[in-house]
């Protein structure tokens, strides 16, 4: 299973854009037609639908051999892997954090963050902000 496409909103509500995804079992290093750095860093929508299907997917892609070839082994349900493998690829485009080489370590930052704020939320009584 994979994202195929998605939709997201432009530079204003009735502006909506419309990606077509590569399928590369569950690779991450598959591209996004028509997806530039500049325009992840023009839009960030494109930052928050990443972190939450990166954030609600309890699946693990781990980068090994495979007999599909794609090079990338799923442990969890498919639905969730494809979540995380769509969430890594529009990672990649995203310039600020570098995912671009090691697209799954967003997985690992968001959770470092996650549980930084739920420590300082605690701690301080105060609701968390991620992004």
């Amino acid at each position: 299973m994979c994202a195929t496409e998605f939709v997201t909103f432009g530079a204003s509500v009735g502006d909506q854009v419309n990606y077509k995804v590569k399928e590369n079992s569950y690779s991450p290093e598959a591209d996004i037609h028509d997806m530039t750095k500049q325009a992840h860093k023009a839009n960030p929508n494109f930052r928050h639908i990443s972190a939450c299907c990166m954030l609600n997917s309890f699946a693990t892609l781990k980068k090994e051999e495979t007999a599909d070839g794609s090079g990338y082994s799923l442990t969890g349900s498919s639905t969730e892997g494809a979540l995380k493998c769509f969430a890594a690829k529009l990672a990649k485009y995203d310039s600020k954090y570098g995912y671009d080489k090691a697209p799954l370590n967003m997985n690992k930052s968001l959770r470092l963050k996650l549980n930084v704020s739920v420590l300082l939320s605690s701690a301080l009584n105060v609701r968390p902000c991620l992004l």
